[in-house]
Parts: structure tokens; sequence; C-alpha cells
């Protein structure tokens, strides 16, 4: 009896921690793709482009798959953050509550709550994102592969090009045609310092 009865236990909780994570990609409805263009319409002050529009769904997919990652390595299960959140919700659904947070984490679990609050969803892709990061950080690409990467996008690479020039007044106030007399100075060809050094003897 013993033994069946903690088999059952463990084979319970197994289930329970072996959540399985979705997987599958939703693609985003008309309503959340006008939600999108709504947002950006109000950020930017325009209506986004076809190519703009395509780069939100994009993103919205793979945010999505960011997330389910974070699932499968049950982050949500440890993640102080997600627990909070998740422990709150619970004390705003029954106020008059009396479990612990323990109790509370877990009815919350039960009923799914972290898969739509987007509190937790954020938490869990900026992790998987910080993750992402941290490992291309740790990768040094050789020579080759940098010299492939600018031949490819040359245009990417390239410092612009910069610019100095220096005002030089001609006053109305010395000369009845200033005009005249800045395109004469221009057609001398002088130099910047020749400039500075004929107005000072004029």
């Amino acid at each position: 009896m013993h033994f069946l009865l903690i088999g059952g236990l463990l084979y319970s909780a197994d289930a329970h921690w072996q959540e399985p994570a979705l997987k599958f990609l939703e693609l985003p409805d008309r309503e959340r793709i006008e939600q999108m263009r709504g947002q950006w319409l109000r950020t930017t002050g325009r209506e986004p482009s076809a190519e703009q529009l395509q780069f939100l769904i994009d993103d919205e997919l793979n945010r999505q798959i960011l997330f389910n990652a974070a699932l499968e390595q049950r982050w949500h299960l440890s993640d102080p953050v997600v627990q909070q959140r998740l422990v709150r919700n619970m004390r705003f659904l029954d106020a008059q509550s009396t479990l612990g947070d323990a109790e509370l984490f877990e009815a919350a679990l039960d009923m799914d709550l972290h898969l739509n609050d987007l509190v937790v969803k954020r938490r869990l892709i900026q992790r998987m994102e910080m993750l992402a990061f941290a490992t291309v950080a740790g990768l040094v690409p050789d020579d080759s592969v940098l010299q492939s990467l600018y031949q490819q996008h040359p245009e990417q690479y390239r410092n612009p090009e910069l610019r100095q020039f220096q005002q030089i007044f001609v006053s109305a106030d010395r000369y009845s045609q200033p005009g005249r007399r800045a395109e004469q100075l221009l057609a001398e060809g002088l130099t910047t310092e020749q400039l500075l050094e004929h107005w000072t003897l004029d």
C-alpha cells in the first residue's frame, strides 16, 4: 500500500513538473495586426508600410519562439519575478484567501495564468534574449568570416564622409555690393587662411 501511494504521488508530481511547453506558433489574427498597426501609428505618427508591418508580425512570432523556449527550460517555475507576479494575481483574484505564497503559486500554474500574463511573458522573453546575447558575445569570428561579411554588405561598414567649412562674412557696411565681393573672393581661389589674411588687410 505504501509503495502504491508513494508511486502515485511521484507520478503526479512528475506530470506536474514536466509540464509540456507550447510547441505551436500562432499567427497574429486580424485584431492583433490592427493593434500593432495602431501602436505603430501612435508611436511614429504614420501608417506602417507593408515591409514594416511584416517586420512587426515576424517580431511577434520571434517572441513566441523565445517564450516557448523559456517554458521548455521551465524558467517560469523558478523565476522570482514570475512567482511574485502570479502570487499577486492570485491575491487580486481572491483577496480573502488564506493560502500561502507557495500554494497560490501552484494554483496559478494549475490555472495556466503564466501563459497569458504579459508581465510574465516579457520577463521570460527578456531572459531568453539575454541568454542569446551572452552566447553570441562570447563568440569571436575569424578573419575569413569578417571579410565575407564585409564583401556582402560593404555599405554597412563604410564611415560617412566628413566635411569641414568656415564662413567668411562680407559686411554690407564695408561693401556696397557684398555679394559681388564674395564672388570675387571665391573666384580668386584663395584658401581659408588666405581669405582670413585678405580680410584682415581689407
